[in-house]
């Protein structure tokens, strides 16, 4: 800080006093870091704030950047805790203080006598609680008090209720030990806000609030909070939701503002003086505007005549340039570091405009893209500047509104239009640029609001667009569903247990899904749960919603006692989010933007509303993220009831590794993920009826007969080759093999079910359907793209008597899309596997010697049902037409006659149908044989008969 010392001040200035920075908390125990500290006017208010000396215990301290806040805060902090070490350095800057503020005298000598206690905080606490129990121990051990040290070490601080726990027991320790206040500092808290908007967190704000309605309540021994930021606390949330702004205004109401910006007759006179010295002899003009400079609300500290002399000492600075100087560097830079970096950079040989000052600091425009930041004037600016071509007078109006619409706490201001006439005319009152000015208006290149009578680059509208979207809240409230709406805008996440994956080559994933208290109940229903965790699902995430702390205390409840599947992890958030507030704004800001008589009133409104749904947007993301993604304010997660230890998202999917471990423990390994997934592509789909047509027709052929490098050829080899499936035996024979010469356990038990499908008799029809489902369910979870070639395969190397019907019909040839359909649809099926007792077979092949007129020794047994059945379709179609229709044979033929007319299932008609109308059961087959003989020849010899 400065003091105005014209009178002694060297000729030679020296900026680099300007260029230190401090730090509280690194600096709070060295005194001699602040011996350059030169107070000014503006020191007085802030010490009076943070000394406990006015009614307000709590404050935000807006200053920008290189203002001297932190400086002059601690120099606050040694002040107040009056360390011995401190006095050397502290009286000195007393007596340049008493000189600009006498009034501060009392309260000197007093400090002189007391001592108190401050902590310091710096910057992001991620945890407020512990950092404040850090900043009392940093600060016990800088005041050698080893009983508040051991005091502080005795308490638990794990939350803020704990934390201002702690404080009472330190308040009152002091008291004891003659201590009269403390100062709880926390410079750049700006980043701490920064941070919490960019973690999604605008809630944990509530913790600063309930800090300063602590202090607030601090009699006997004063305790005050001073907050420091670069700009405004509503500025920070300029990008934020409505219901984030109302909240943050709340919580500003329970602290007094300082505005901490050094428009001092001190600054500007050092500038004019540093200036004068730099300049040398450039005489000024005789008529210097002071007056009109008064009356437009400039230098409003100065009285006409001291003013003309500052304009006269600061020439060739135009005064519109002198203003804002100090303003702009506060804005966007580094204050007076880079304020008298300017005035010794600049050409003072001629007049300094605000064009060459937006020239100058361009560049820390540019570069200032924090929340707030001056980024988008830039750009804005930069955008008209494009449009403006070469015309020297508008390229000088925009960059010169540029800098007067550039508030000085993080605010978007606009230029008086009067203002901008005289900020151009400068010193050269002959000059008239309002030409130029309507006609960039007239471009649009700038906005004039004749009401207001102010102008700006910057493009918005005046319609009240917030309160529109408050309207429209209120009237959505009560329908709007927030699952749905996520579902649609932010689907939850998918996670796949990498490490699980890539052992057993296959690619599982868990599927994400929102659920509120209320849907969440329903859904764990058992009657519920098997729809809704469907078969060849592998597992899924509930996102639990919650809103408020009981909300949050049934959701732990739930996730510790009422999960029921295995397959189901639960994320539950750490704190409760307003998931609902942020997406009902968002959908109604998405309305608003389809609303064409809204959009047709203001042709700004658009582009308006556009910025506020990507705000609202981006808000609502960073709110998911917190509900979704593992880190140190994620959610926490349970299985089993149990909570996982997940802090980032490698440990998340380690811990869903280890999940599908115990579940899918049976998964065989086939390492071909074009067809080890659910749904295969197209092409593969007909690469695998081509592999099936190799199983079923030229089994025994090495490689199935099956050439070159294709997607059936790659099947064939990782599916059947390489697992051991299909191999060459001793002799040198093709074959697949047996379960228990399989290397890999789980395929061997799978290919054991198989076998026992597939060869087991049962009287009743065999579950398909529950076949495949077992084998896609825990522990075995084979994908449905493999199942058709498994089968295909079994049916060949498990031979037996089947009998195979869809809807009734009988399946006569089993072709590779016959088995796609039975893998799709096993409900549509009907599946027997015969029992061929010895008799049966006896039976059958007398049967077949019957109607085909040969042997059937060539014959393999699984096969002699369909052989019978083919021999006596062929007899039948080379009856005469009079022999199916004829009533002139005996009642038994005529009951066999109906039978070949009717469609039947070959086993159902060799075994049941026949011997009971021959009346001969399949035990007795030579007299069965003998009856069925009788029939054929009665139905051979109706043409004799007729």
């Amino acid at each position: 800080m400065l003091e105005d010392r014209t009178q002694d001040r060297p000729t030679d200035f020296a900026p680099e006093l300007f260029l230190r920075s401090i730090n509280i908390r690194y600096d709070a125990a060295y005194p001699e870091r602040i011996a350059h500290f030169e107070p000014t006017a503006k020191t007085t208010a802030l010490l009076k704030a943070l000394a406990g000396e006015e009614a307000d215990r709590a404050f935000f301290i807006v200053a920008p950047y290189g203002s001297g806040k932190s400086l002059t805060a601690t120099y606050l902090l040694h002040l107040i805790e009056n360390h011995p070490g401190s006095r050397q350095t502290l009286e000195p800057i007393r007596q340049k203080l008493l000189k600009i503020a006498p009034t501060l005298d009392t309260f000197m000598r007093e400090r002189q006598h007391n001592r108190g206690l401050v902590l310091a905080l710096h910057g992001h606490c991620p945890g407020l609680s512990i950092s404040l129990r850090t900043a009392l121990i940093e600060a016990a051990e800088r005041l050698e008090l080893e009983s508040l040290t051991d005091l502080i070490a005795g308490l638990p601080t794990s939350n803020m209720e704990q934390a201002i726990r702690l404080l009472s027991e330190v308040r009152g320790h002091l008291r004891t030990a003659g201590y009269d206040r403390v100062l709880i500092l926390w410079d750049e808290f700006g980043r701490h806000l920064e941070t919490l908007l960019s973690e999604g967190r605008p809630e944990a704000l509530l913790d600063i609030q309930t800090l300063a309605e602590f202090v607030s309540r601090s009699q006997v021994v004063p305790m005050v909070l001073g907050l420091m930021l670069h700009q405004d606390l509503l500025q920070y949330a300029t990008h934020m939701p409505q219901s984030v702004r109302a909240e943050w205004k709340k919580i500003e109401g329970r602290f007094q503002t300082v505005q901490f910006i050094d428009e001092s007759k001190e600054i500007y006179r050092l500038i004019a003086e540093v200036v004068s010295a730099c300049a040398g002899t450039n005489e000024s003009p005789v008529d210097l505007p002071a007056r009109e400079c008064l009356d437009l609300g400039l230098f409003a500290d100065f009285s006409e005549p001291e003013l003309e002399q500052l304009l006269r000492r600061a020439y060739p600075l135009e005064p519109t340039t002198l203003y804002l100087l100090p303003r702009i560097s506060a804005r966007v830079a580094q204050n007076e570091r880079t304020l008298f970096t300017f005035l010794y950079s600049v050409d003072l040989s001629r007049p300094v405009t605000p064009a060459v000052l937006y020239d100058y600091f361009a560049q820390s425009m540019r570069m200032d893209t924090s929340v707030g930041g001056t980024f988008r004037q830039w750009r804005e600016t930069e955008s008209a500047l494009g449009e403006a071509a070469d015309e020297p007078g508008a390229i000088k109006a925009l960059k010169t509104t540029c800098l007067l619409g550039i508030g000085a706490s993080g605010e978007r201001a606009q230029a008086d239009y009067d203002f901008l006439l005289f900020a151009l005319r400068g010193y050269a009152t002959d000059l008239d640029l309002e030409p130029v000015v309507l006609s960039l208006i007239q471009r649009g290149l700038l906005l004039f609001r004749p009401h207001s009578r102010r102008v700006s680059v910057w493009h918005g509208t005046d319609a009240d667009l917030r309160g529109k979207l408050e309207e429209l809240k209120q009237r959505r409230q009560a329908e709007f569903d927030l699952m749905e709406f996520l579902a649609q805008e932010f689907p939850a996440p998918v996670w796949r247990p990498v490490e699980y994956n890539a052992q057993f080559s296959v690619r599982r994933y868990f599927a994400g899904e929102y659920h509120s208290l209320e849907t969440i109940q329903e859904y764990l229903m058992e009657e519920n749960l098997r729809r809704r965790i469907p078969v060849g699902c592998d597992g899924k995430i509930l996102y639990l919603t919650v809103q408020t702390s009981d909300q949050l205390e049934q959701a732990l409840s739930i996730a510790q006692e009422q999960i029921v599947d295995d397959r189901l992890v639960i994320a539950i958030p750490r704190s409760p989010i307003s998931l609902f507030e942020a997406a009902l704004e968002l959908q109604c800001l998405i309305e608003m933007q389809d609303d064409r008589e809204l959009i047709s009133s203001d042709p700004f409104i658009p582009s308006e509303i556009q910025q506020m749904t990507e705000d609202s947007r981006n808000y609502l993301y960073k709110l998911c993220l917190r509900l979704t993604q593992p880190g140190e304010h994620g959610p926490r997660w349970f299985h089993r009831g149990q909570p996982l230890q997940v802090n980032h998202a490698r440990a998340l999917r380690s811990e869903l590794s280890r999940i599908m471990r115990s579940l899918y423990p049976k998964t065989p390994v086939i390492r071909n993920e074009l067809i080890v997934r659910n749904k295969p592509s197209a092409v593969i789909v007909n690469a695998r009826r081509k592999l099936m047509m190799g199983i079923l027709e030229r089994s025994g052929q090495e490689n199935l007969g099956i050439e070159g490098n294709f997607p059936d050829a790659s099947m064939l080899r990782t599916l059947l080759l390489h697992t051991g499936l299909y191999r060459r035996d001793a002799e040198g024979l093709w074959g697949y093999a047996d379960p228990e010469d399989l290397s890999d356990p789980s395929l061997s038990e799978v290919w054991n079910l198989f076998r026992d499908l597939l060869t087991v008799p049962s009287a009743q029809p065999k579950d398909l359907k529950g076949f495949f489902d077992t084998l896609r369910e825990p522990p075995y979870g084979i994908r449905t793209g493999v199942l058709p070639i498994l089968f295909a395969a079994a049916l060949r190397t498990f031979p037996s008597a089947l009998s195979l019907t869809r809807a009734g019909s009988y399946v006569t040839d089993i072709l590779p899309t016959e088995v796609e359909r039975i893998c799709q649809e096993p409900e549509f099926y009907e599946f027997r596997v015969l029992d061929l007792t010895p008799i049966r077979k006896a039976y059958l092949r007398g049967f077949y010697e019957c109607f085909a007129g040969e042997s059937p020794d060539e014959i393999r047994e699984p096969d002699l049902i369909r052989a019978c059945f083919d021999a006596l379709a062929l007899w039948a179609s080379e009856l005469p037409s009079a022999a199916l229709s004829t009533r002139r044979i005996s009642e038994r033929a005529q009951r066999f006659q109906q039978a070949l007319l009717r469609s039947i299932e070959p086993a159902r008609l060799l075994l049941v149908t026949i011997p009971t109308l021959c009346q001969c059961p399949v035990d007795d087959s030579h007299a069965l044989l003998k009856q069925v003989r009788s029939c054929k020849a009665e139905l051979e010899n109706v043409v004799e008969i007729y």
